[in-house]
């Protein structure tokens, strides 16, 4: 494929060193595709290199329905293409914006979701480490679909980068220590403590002021996040990533009182119908 076999409709996203355009296969029956335009000299000044082939030979290793697909890659001598899914429904961080927090079925829905894709990602020796509400998309249906695998990393053992977004960076990130698929699971702790209130654990006016809680473990709960979900963010927000809720796998963090009622079968295979359509 080359950028002459597509429509370019229009603009829908910019990153750092990246547009993202809504597209259309010529001479197609009218399937719609998202391409990201990656441009080459961005990617060098920034060395940024290593992390776009990265993301690439993950994704396209990578498929599940609750996963943004990576269809195919092409260049031309500025930039370099990527051919992915178009999400229709916009992103959980817009959609929480408006909401200001999530009715408790709504967000278990989402971070049951979410579980399922952390459970398939680590399954596969990938761990993702930025997982935010920017980077979960809702498609046309309700469901959430991951995006973004710019940090994920392929892990044997353990590694130490240092890299992620401020809110819910885990502590042995902060404290650079070598880490493992538990970042992850902190991480899901943070985005369950946002989605059901609203707010961040860890909020500070500034970055060092969000490290220093982070580091201190200074979680600031609020009313919407007690009982059994409280529980949950504990455990997930443990500062120890070998007593971390998750660090003997998923099972442990689907055992937890606040997913009695979970049919985890169904969840895998996207049966449970969504609370809320975009």
């Amino acid at each position: 494929f080359t950028l002459d076999d597509y429509y370019i409709i229009r603009r829908v996203g910019k990153g750092g060193f990246a547009n993202v355009f809504l597209i259309r296969l010529k001479g197609s029956t009218g399937r719609y595709y998202a391409l990201k335009a990656i441009k080459k000299s961005e990617v060098v000044r920034l060395k940024q290199d290593k992390q776009i082939m990265n993301e690439k030979n993950i994704l396209l290793d990578l498929k599940h329905s609750l996963l943004v697909e990576l269809y195919h890659t092409f260049q031309n001598p500025t930039h370099l293409f990527m051919v992915m899914e178009f999400v229709a429904g916009g992103d959980l961080f817009t959609f929480l914006r408006k909401s200001k927090m999530f009715p408790e079925p709504l967000a278990k829905f989402y971070i049951c979701e979410v579980l399922i894709v952390l459970e398939y990602l680590h399954g596969k020796n990938v761990v993702y480490r930025d997982l935010k509400p920017e980077n979960i998309l809702l498609d046309s249906t309700g469901h959430i679909k991951l995006a973004d695998f710019g940090f994920a990393k392929r892990l044997v053992t353990t590694t130490q980068s240092f890299c992620g977004t401020p809110d819910y960076i885990a502590a042995e990130i902060v404290a650079a220590r070598s880490y493992t698929y538990t970042v992850d699971w902190w991480s899901f702790g943070v985005l369950v403590f946002e989605l059901i209130s609203g707010k961040t654990p860890f909020r500070s006016e500034s970055s060092e002021g969000i490290y220093t809680n982070i580091q201190s473990g200074k979680i600031q709960w609020v009313p919407q996040v007690t009982g059994p979900i409280k529980d949950l963010v504990s455990g997930l927000l443990d500062q120890d990533p070998r007593r971390r809720l998750g660090a003997r796998g998923a099972g442990e963090v689907k055992a937890m009182k606040w997913f009695a009622d979970v049919q985890w079968d169904k969840f895998a295979t996207r049966g449970i119908t969504p609370p809320s359509i975009p």
